[in-house]
C-alpha cells in the first residue's frame, strides 16, 4: 500500500503542505503534513457541517472543525 504522506514535506512558514488526494474526484480531499510533522487528511466543504458532539470517535485520529479566516479562504 502506498503512503501518500511520504512525498509531502514538512512545511516551513505555513500551517501545512497539502496535496489533493484525487484530482478527478468532485469533493476536495487533501493529504497534508503540518509544521509539527503530523499527517493530516483534510476535507474542504462550503457549508458548515455543525457536527458538535456527533463527531465520530476514532482511535488515534482527531477530527477538528476549522473555519479559515477571510484571508485564508480558497478562491
Amino acid at each position: 500500500m502506498n503512503d501518500p504522506w511520504l512525498t509531502i514535506s514538512k512545511p516551513a512558514g505555513v500551517t501545512a503542505n497539502a496535496r489533493r488526494a484525487d484530482e478527478k474526484h468532485p469533493f476536495d480531499y487533501f493529504w497534508a503534513v503540518d509544521v509539527d510533522g503530523h499527517c493530516l487528511f483534510i476535507y474542504e466543504y462550503d457549508k458548515p457541517l455543525k457536527l458538535g458532539e456527533n463527531k465520530p470517535r476514532l482511535n488515534g485520529i482527531s477530527i477538528i472543525d476549522y473555519e479559515p479566516e477571510s484571508g485564508d479562504k480558497k478562491n
